[in-house]
């Protein structure tokens, strides 16, 4: 895998005859949806056009309007849902075997919400949670498993009229990795950006009163400038906080952070390391209105599997400085 050209075009010479196949199951998948789109608008602007001439209220002209379009996303997801799913059994789980044969890939599987909350990351109540794209093995040493995670949280409110507004609003959406840091923590130490609204969202102004959010956990400052600014480090434990987060660890973080560009949060409890990583896109999505048999969507997924993978070298993980206790 050193030579990432070789190792991309290897896998797309491989995998190609199986994207071609696929690319005609996703024409006739965009064919079934565009029937069905011409004809639920055909029916809603008549039944919309007779309630025009009703003389009935004109607003009651959009119901039927928005029903179709309800009824015509839900088609499409039904429609295309074969696709999808062929696409990711074939195509993702063989390229995360390509990176590393103990891998193994569930599309539907993710972290479970309780090993989310666990990790203390967040402590916002989640009213929704939704997750796929699981990927766990081992690499070297170190069990690990990462998938996508959208967490969510809603608030209700009632305007002068007694009318009830529900709003959802995220926790996290990205991808939540943990893997095994091979030592028990007496306590919990949290690493969170400094500024918590760039990675919670809408929960980042509550997030930002630390005494109301981690009571039980204190400050830690550390001798490193550029981690102090970049970070807000609280533990349960000072002196194990600053026993794990070494030197050495401190300035793997901050390259991560430099060279992906993204922006992460991490935690360490009980045995494991917690890693979420804010992103704004589905890691394995097959396209729907353009091609998949593009070499360049199969240079995306390797980029951003190894990204994940690397989490593993860059952070040190293999590297067995403790033992369990």
């Amino acid at each position: 895998m050193d030579d990432f050209a070789t190792f991309h075009t290897q896998n797309w010479t491989r995998l190609e005859p199986e994207l071609l196949e696929l690319d005609t199951m996703r024409r006739h998948a965009l064919s079934r949806i565009a029937v069905l789109a011409g004809g639920l608008a055909v029916l809603a602007l008549g039944i919309a056009g007779l309630i025009l001439a009703s003389l009935a209220e004109p607003w009651l002209a959009l119901i039927p309007l928005v029903i179709g379009i309800l009824i015509g996303l839900a088609g499409s997801s039904w429609l295309s849902a074969g696709y999808r799913a062929s696409f990711k059994e074939r195509i993702v789980g063989s390229l995360v075997r390509s990176v590393n044969p103990s891998l193994h890939y569930a599309a539907k599987d993710s972290i479970a919400e309780e090993e989310f909350q666990r990790s203390r990351l967040f402590t916002q109540g989640i009213d929704r949670f939704s997750g796929e794209d699981m990927v766990q093995g081992q690499i070297g040493a170190t069990a690990l498993r990462f998938s996508e995670i959208h967490a969510e949280y809603k608030t209700t409110s009632r305007d002068s009229n007694g009318s009830t507004d529900t709003n959802w609003h995220t926790i996290f959406k990205g991808i939540f990795f943990i893997a095994d840091f091979n030592k028990h923590f007496a306590g919990v130490t949290v690493v969170r950006p400094d500024t918590a609204q760039r990675l919670f969202g809408q929960l980042g102004q509550m997030l930002q009163s630390v005494g109301n959010t981690f009571s039980d956990l204190e400050l830690v400052t550390l001798e490193n400038p550029e981690f102090e600014e970049a970070f807000v480090v609280l533990s349960s434990d000072q002196v194990e906080a600053r026993y794990i987060l070494s030197t050495s660890l401190m300035e793997r973080i901050l390259d991560y952070r430099r060279r992906t560009g993204r922006t992460l949060a991490l935690s360490f409890v009980a045995s494991q390391i917690n890693i979420g990583i804010t992103t704004s896109r589905d890691l394995f999505e097959p396209p729907l209105f353009k091609s998949c048999a593009n070499p360049d969507l199969i240079r995306e997924y390797l980029e951003d599997l190894l990204m994940m993978i690397a989490i593993v070298e860059d952070l040190n993980l293999n590297l067995r400085i403790w033992s369990k206790q």
